[in-house]
C-alpha cells in the first residue's frame, strides 16, 4: 500500500509539472506578484526539501537584504527544485550551499553541491524537457526530467537567467540572476510582456 501511495504521488507530481509548463507557455500574463525577501525564500526552500538526508549539510549564506518582485509559489518551486536536485545527485552527502548576493540591478542566488557533477557534453541539454542525467542507475535518482525545464521557464518570465557550471565528479553550481525591480519598473515590465504576447 505504501508503494502504491508513493507511486500515485509521483504520478500526480508529473501531471502537475506538465500542467505548469503548459500554463507558463500559454499564459504569459504575470499575476500575484509581490516583493519577497530573498532570505525567506532560501529558508523556505530548505524547509520544504524532501530529498535532503542527514548526511547532507545545507548551509545558507544570504549576503543581501534585497527583495525580489515575483510570484511566491513559482520562486519557491524553483529553489526547492534546485535544492532537491543537489541532494539527489549528491548520494554521498557533503555540503550544499545556498548563497545570495545583490547589487543595484540584480539579485544572484546560487545553489552549489559536492555531488557527482555533470559531464560537459550534457550541460547544454539539462534544461531540455525530459532530459535526465545518466547516473548509471535511474532508480536511485528518480524524476522524469521536467524540473529544470520548468525552472528555466519561470526564471525567464521573471526577467532573469539561469545557468550552470559543473565539474564531473566534483559537483555543480546553479546560478539564478533576477532583476531588482522598483514598483514602477515592475509595472512597466509586466505591461511590456503582456503587449508582446498579445
Amino acid at each position: 500500500i505504501n508503494i502504491i501511495c508513493q507511486e500515485a504521488e509521483k504520478l500526480t507530481e508529473l501531471i502537475n509539472r506538465f500542467l505548469d509548463i503548459r500554463r507558463l507557455k500559454t499564459d504569459r500574463t504575470r499575476i500575484d506578484y509581490e516583493y519577497l525577501s530573498v532570505r525567506e525564500l532560501l529558508e523556505k526552500a530548505r524547509a520544504n526539501t524532501r530529498d535532503c538526508k542527514k548526511h547532507h549539510v545545507t548551509q545558507i549564506d544570504c549576503q543581501t537584504d534585497a527583495a525580489i518582485y515575483g510570484n511566491r509559489k513559482e520562486l519557491n518551486q524553483i529553489l526547492s527544485q534546485l535544492l532537491e536536485n543537489a541532494c539527489r545527485y549528491s548520494p554521498q552527502g557533503g555540503k550544499i550551499n545556498l548563497t545570495a548576493q545583490s547589487n543595484e540591478r540584480e539579485v544572484s542566488i546560487c545553489v552549489t553541491d559536492q555531488g557527482i557533477g555533470i559531464p560537459e557534453h550534457e550541460l547544454e541539454s539539462i534544461f531540455s524537457p525530459f532530459h535526465r542525467l545518466d547516473t548509471g542507475d535511474t532508480r536511485t535518482t528518480g524524476g522524469v526530467g521536467l524540473g529544470l525545464c520548468l525552472a528555466r521557464e519561470i526564471v525567464i518570465l521573471h526577467g532573469g537567467t539561469i545557468n550552470v557550471e559543473s565539474t564531473f565528479g566534483e559537483g555543480s553550481s546553479f546560478t539564478i540572476l533576477l532583476p531588482r525591480f522598483t514598483e514602477k519598473e515592475a509595472l512597466r515590465e509586466t505591461t511590456k510582456k503582456i503587449a508582446e504576447d498579445s
